[in-house]
């Protein structure tokens, strides 16, 4: 059984849940002996909104984080087109988060018209990113970070950043 969400549910769903989870029965109707009760929620640091996490229900589960890989989310949503562009702005699609981009990608791809992918664009993500992916595909400049940008970036990304930029075939 799959519980997509669960911290996004209010505190007596939560505890409902809980109680679900830990007796393995929903009133006089039993789970059967080998069914297993999966959770899923976002951090709590995340864009979702998410409710704080009950420190004693969370002990009582198994917690795996996982790691977002953009080239993964790329195949997933069968964007290799835009592949160049996608992990170049790695960290925007980051703060955009990744359904919100598979939204607009889905719609994009059953349309050709510049306003309307321009409109759904900023309502799946946000101006700069909007500007960056119109741009790119208006095939013009590619993007060039500013000196804020670039200066606040660590050592080791600023050096994958300026291999990407070299790398990069508009």
């Amino acid at each position: 059984i799959l519980l997509d969400d669960i911290w996004r549910a209010n505190d007596l769903i939560q505890q409902s849940l809980m109680s679900f989870i830990l007796e393995q029965r929903l009133g006089f109707n039993y789970l059967p002996k080998y069914c297993h009760i999966v959770c899923t929620n976002n951090p709590l640091d995340s864009l979702y909104n998410v409710q704080d996490i009950d420190k004693a229900q969370l002990k009582r589960m198994e917690n795996v984080e996982l790691d977002f890989d953009v080239k993964d989310w790329i195949k997933y949503e069968q964007l290799e087109e835009f592949e160049t562009f996608l992990t170049q702005h790695e960290q925007m699609i980051l703060d955009i988060t990744p359904r919100s981009l598979s939204n607009f990608f889905r719609k994009f791809k059953l349309t050709s018209d510049y306003n309307y992918i321009k409109y759904l664009c900023l309502a799946n993500t946000n101006e700069i990113f909007t500007e960056r992916f119109l741009k790119y595909l208006d095939k013009q400049l590619p993007y060039y970070y500013t000196s804020e940008e670039l200066l606040k970036m660590d050592i080791n990304e600023l050096s994958k950043t300026i291999k990407k930029m070299k790398s990069v075939d508009y």
